[in-house]
């Protein structure tokens, strides 16, 4: 596929600078083991399967030309002036305004695989057991079903995916006309937006852009629930996912509540139009573990436009916008919402209120894993032993003199301390 798309010397293209300095400094020792293949391109065989898998799954290239407004060329100029600057500073703001060209992954991978999260979750575990093999890792019986049936599910994959591409280049062939036409009309429409950009100066998103942007905010408030919450063992907090259409990013529920309902999803959608002058839109919506709309925002962003001035430079008719105005009301809501899951608090004060103190609900010994004073000493609470704040069973047993329910690892020969302290004294 490389070979294909991207030429004989695709390791060479702009963007994969890092991957073909890794492949380089592993090729010169293969070949000193190996001096036959001193003429011959051994960059597969001389590349790890990470640095394959990197190149396949992250790699981007870049257009071999970069387009520098006059404020950029004047910005190099004055870099290079400067007897502290180097020339990789200079050469690294350059790289910086670089354009992609095509994304490996998404160009030139995802149009021939019909499921590319299950592609990506197997080529990992190839990997990983490629490695157990090849360092000579213990391997049972078990151990090695499943690397055979890891090896098997990547055979699959590989000829349905092979099968589709040697298809679908052949009809490619038929349509080579029209897709030289459809590419000069985007390389026209690529390059007026990359000269809007840099003359401007203003922010000209295409759709992956957009959408990258709205993955960042939407991670961005992941972090702040995830960095408020994930030490307390009171809440459980799942992985961020990337949003799918009005799929759940992420959730937070409380283990306390055994039926799962006390649960939040918040939940994105995005509409994507990166046209000049268009609007484009990630709808949040949160939601309780019934199903039932708890708060929402939207995020925007504007996309830029302009036009070419008398003097044959791009003039802006409007800025780009970021809009992210209506999150910090949402993230307020969210976070009150979070910390009234747990309705078993509240029902402790209102059973202590009702009985004006007279019954001792929870234990006056802390949680084992949350540490909180919520143990449940009363089956008209919870039941014994469990935590009202975390759900965690802590394991409680009578003692054997005066009948307390206590902590079972705080027994002395059956006796609680209090009880221990008393026979000692005596």
């Amino acid at each position: 596929m490389l070979i294909h798309f991207l030429g004989v010397n695709w390791i060479k293209k702009a963007g994969l600078e890092k991957y073909a300095e890794s492949v380089k400094s592993l090729k010169e020792k293969f070949i000193q083991r190996v001096p036959e293949f001193d003429n011959i391109n051994a960059d597969f065989l001389s590349m790890t399967l990470e640095t394959l898998a990197g190149v396949i799954f992250e790699g981007v290239i870049f257009k071999d030309n970069v387009i520098l407004s006059r404020q950029d060329y004047a910005k190099v100029q004055e870099m290079g002036a400067k007897q502290k600057v180097t020339g990789g500073s200079v050469a690294d703001y350059i790289k910086a305004r670089r354009t992609v060209d095509k994304k490996i992954w998404d160009d030139l991978f995802v149009p021939y695989i019909d499921n590319p999260d299950a592609f990506k979750t197997a080529a990992h575990a190839f990997i990983e057991d490629r490695n157990h093999v090849a360092h000579s890792k213990m391997l049972s019986w078990s151990a090695y079903q499943v690397i055979l049936k890891d090896f098997n599910t990547m055979g699959s994959l590989i000829l349905s995916a092979d099968a589709k591409f040697e298809h679908e280049e052949t009809a490619d062939e038929v349509l080579q006309t029209w897709e030289a036409e459809h590419e000069d009309t985007e390389y026209e429409r690529e390059y007026y937006r990359d000269r809007l950009a840099s003359e401007t100066g203003m922010d000209i998103l295409d759709e992956s852009g957009i959408k990258d942007w709205f993955d960042e905010v939407l991670h961005d408030l992941f972090g702040a629930v995830y960095q408020r919450y994930h030490l307390d063992v009171c809440y459980e907090i799942s992985d961020f996912a990337t949003p799918t259409e009005g799929e759940i990013v992420f959730s937070i529920s409380c283990p306390a509540v055994e039926d799962g309902s006390a649960r939040i999803d918040t939940i994105a959608q995005y509409s994507v139009d990166d046209d000049l002058g268009e609007d484009s839109t990630c709808y949040i919506v949160a939601k309780d573990g019934a199903g039932d709309e708890i708060c929402k925002a939207e995020v925007h962003f504007h996309n830029g436009n302009g036009y070419e001035g008398e003097e044959g430079i791009m003039v802006a008719t409007d800025d780009s916008e970021y809009d992210t105005s209506k999150l910090d009301d949402f993230r307020d809501e969210l976070f009150d919402t979070i910390e009234s899951l747990n309705p078993y608090p509240a029902k402790l004060d209102a059973l202590a209120y009702e009985n004006k103190g007279a019954v001792q609900f929870v234990a006056d010994f802390p949680c084992e894993q949350c540490g909180k004073f919520g143990v449940s000493i009363d089956e008209t609470f919870l039941p014994i032993g469990r935590c009202c704040y975390c759900g965690y069973e802590n394991e409680l047993v009578k003692c054997e003199r005066c009948g307390e329910l206590v902590d079972a690892d705080a027994l002395e020969h059956g006796f609680c301390p209090p009880c221990t302290a008393y026979i000692d004294k005596q």
